[in-house]
């Protein structure tokens, strides 16, 4: 394994995404390489997250950004399995289970050219919890999981925006941390040390301490290449990024890179209390923010509207 701490050096593209747009390096370079297919995350109608296949530009814009719930795997598996059949080149990105599964798929005698993507996952929450709560609200236009261009890279405050105003909110992002709001399976994930992918993605988180020149709060990517082709492919295409390669153990001290989080004495009492409970209620009492948070939101987006960030292209 070799490590990279890396940000866009457009940043546009940067600000479009939930880090340091290492997957917009990645996926749009291997696109114009290939001419293949790039399979991501996508928020689709009626905010519906799901796994899209994109073949062009207009089509990979719809993966930019993070998605902090599960995502449907359903319509795309057999996209995938055809284009493995016939050869086709294909990049896949996912949860370390999502990226695991789709390695099954690959036949033996495949001879395109495939890169596996994994994102450092916290977790996979409960999709009828997101659903419950985009729908609280009416006539949603917009609904940003974590909104760094406002209030910067290290908040984790969501922004939905209706017809009539724009609300920002912790709440979301609390219930997403909120341990109890795991799939079962995620409190025994294998995946967390032993990486499925070519290559892994996320936050670099501690990049103050890391590479504190790349530290600036519009959102820092770490970069593991974990196979010869995931290295290969990280040369080829890491030229639009500004890089350093570092120690992996600086960069892989993260919970979430080395062990699953324990299963929470409150989950039995957390979904009890959301069979039971009004949502409203139930999102007051696990999502609530205190007045000390509300106060971060407001001096946060002013902090974050006096520092702007420029563009380097």
């Amino acid at each position: 394994m070799r490590a990279f701490v890396a940000v866009h050096k457009d940043n546009k593209i940067r600000m479009a995404s939930r880090s340091g747009g290492a997957f917009a390096a990645l996926s749009r370079g291997f696109l114009e390489n290939t001419h293949g297919s790039i399979y991501g995350a996508a928020i689709v109608q009626d905010f519906v997250v799901e796994h899209i296949k994109a073949s062009n530009e207009k089509e990979l814009r719809q993966l930019s950004g993070a998605k902090y719930v599960q995502s449907n795997l359903c319509k795309v598996l057999p996209m995938l399995k055809q284009d493995f059949l016939e050869n086709r080149d294909v990049l896949f990105s996912g949860t370390p289970c999502q990226v695991a599964a789709v390695k099954e798929l690959i036949p033996s005698d495949y001879s395109g050219k495939v890169l596996l993507v994994d994102i450092v996952c916290h977790s996979v929450p409960s999709p009828a919890i997101y659903k419950k709560f985009i729908n609280q609200y009416p006539s949603v236009k917009e609904f940003v999981f974590r909104n760094k261009r406002d209030f910067g890279w290290r908040e984790n405050i969501s922004t939905i925006t209706t017809q009539r105003r724009k609300i920002h909110t912790l709440a979301y992002c609390n219930l997403f941390y909120n341990t109890a709001n795991m799939r079962p399976s995620c409190y025994n994930c294998p995946w967390k040390a032993e990486r499925p992918g070519d290559i892994t993605i996320g936050d670099c988180w501690g990049v103050e301490q890391v590479a504190p020149d790349m530290d600036d709060n519009f959102g820092t990517s770490v970069v593991l290449t974990n196979t010869d082709r995931g290295q290969k492919w990280w040369e080829q295409l890491c030229g639009v990024m500004r890089y350093k390669e570092v120690d992996p153990e600086l960069v892989t001290k993260q919970h979430a890179l080395n062990q699953p989080l324990g299963l929470p004495s409150n989950r039995a009492k957390f979904w009890y209390d959301y069979h039971n409970m009004p949502f409203h209620v139930f999102v007051k009492k696990y999502g609530k923010m205190s007045i000390k948070k509300q106060i971060r939101i407001v001096v946060s987006g002013f902090k974050t509207a006096n520092k702007g960030v420029h563009n380097d292209q």
